[in-house]
């Protein structure tokens, strides 16, 4: 039965990957006609054992939305109990999102979304420095800003002109490629990230000799003491298996008065989790400059997106609440954690002494 499974997500990105045509906006001509021609009889027989459902296509997408709840959909490992199961699910999550722009129709806003791997920020105040902020940025971006605004706030309370930064937990590299590269002159800019395709993604933007990406663990940093002026994380370490092995390691890189620029969020309930992340990050010889909660500034940014979704988009989070969970759109298991006070966002800045 397992072999059926794994088999047919093979055929399904395959298929998707290679057949995937701009304007199909529909579920069925999105997910499941593009790969017919793609699945081995023997899968198909496998699939009609393995799920109920009338048809064929019926079976298909129950398939789809069991291989995403069952090894991707965030919420669920938010919620693990056991740590190994937790951050392995949340591997496994994170490796499949270089084929979410594959799941999305070519004029889905989400698709710029999808080039930052955060949830974004809208400022409560400054208003007039984010509409600074995106009539400046790329075209491609400028329909949904927050989350190249996130890191664009906070790479500037870091003054990375004429500074080395390593940024942990790259992603696809567009921090580099749109804010890092146009809105500041950083010396040397190094990007890690524990997931292969994302860092041949990065490598694929060509931004010149300042900027370097390397496949590596967060909690191994492949780099000698005091190496960096600034580290930089966003939403990231939640994934982790240990962050206090990682603050070891970013107090190890940083030089003296360097700085460490850190946001993500925490799950849990009251107050627990913000003493919580507050004990971790003051049990380091760090000195903590700053340490904000900016919830209600990301739930801001996930209604302003949600408001933007096209009619095509809505069709894709209709059937798949997955990828409407990885969002954090209005009516997703994530907004609604964010919401309650079940999942909590901070912002902080620490300095080596």
């Amino acid at each position: 039965m397992n072999g059926g499974r794994h088999s047919f997500q093979k055929y399904f990105w395959d298929g998707l990957k290679k057949q995937n045509q701009p304007g199909k906006c529909s579920f069925y001509l999105i997910y499941v006609k593009p790969v017919f021609r793609h699945i081995h009889p023997r899968t198909i027989q496998q699939v009609n054992m393995m799920l109920p459902g009338k048809t064929f296509s019926e079976r298909i997408r129950a398939l789809l939305n069991l291989l995403f709840w069952t090894t991707l959909f965030p919420a669920h490992h938010f919620l693990r109990k056991n740590r190994h199961e937790r951050h392995s699910s949340q591997y496994l999550f994170y490796s499949t999102l270089p084929r979410l722009n594959f799941l999305l129709p070519h004029d889905s806003v989400m698709r710029s979304f999808n080039s930052f791997i955060n949830w974004g920020f809208y400022p409560a105040n400054h208003i007039q420095l984010f509409n600074d902020f995106v009539s400046n940025i790329h075209f491609s971006q400028q329909k949904i800003p927050y989350s190249a605004y996130h890191y664009y706030r906070l790479l500037q309370k870091g003054s990375p002109n004429n500074k080395s930064i390593l940024e942990v937990g790259c992603g696809k590299g567009f921090a580099c490629k749109y804010v890092a590269d146009p809105f500041f002159s950083p010396q040397q800019y190094i990007g890690i990230d524990v997931n292969s395709q994302f860092i041949q993604v990065c490598k694929g933007h060509n931004l010149g000799k300042r900027y370097e990406f390397l496949e590596g663990s967060a909690l191994t940093l492949p780099f000698s003491s005091h190496s960096f002026d600034i580290v930089l994380n966003v939403e990231s370490s939640h994934c982790y298996p240990s962050f206090k092995t990682f603050l070891k390691e970013v107090e190890r890189v940083l030089r003296p008065g360097g700085k460490f620029l850190f946001t993500d969020l925490r799950w849990g309930w009251g107050d627990s989790i913000k003493k919580t992340l507050e004990k971790q990050l003051n049990s380091t010889n760090l000195e903590v400059i700053s340490f904000d909660e900016i919830t209600e500034n990301i739930l801001m940014a996930r209604k302003r997106v949600s408001k933007q979704i096209t009619h095509a988009d809505r069709l894709v989070f209709k059937h798949n609440q997955t990828i409407a969970a990885h969002y954090c759109l209005e009516g997703s298991r994530t907004f609604e954690m964010l919401q309650s006070g079940a999942i909590m966002y901070f912002e902080a800045i620490l300095q080596k002494k």
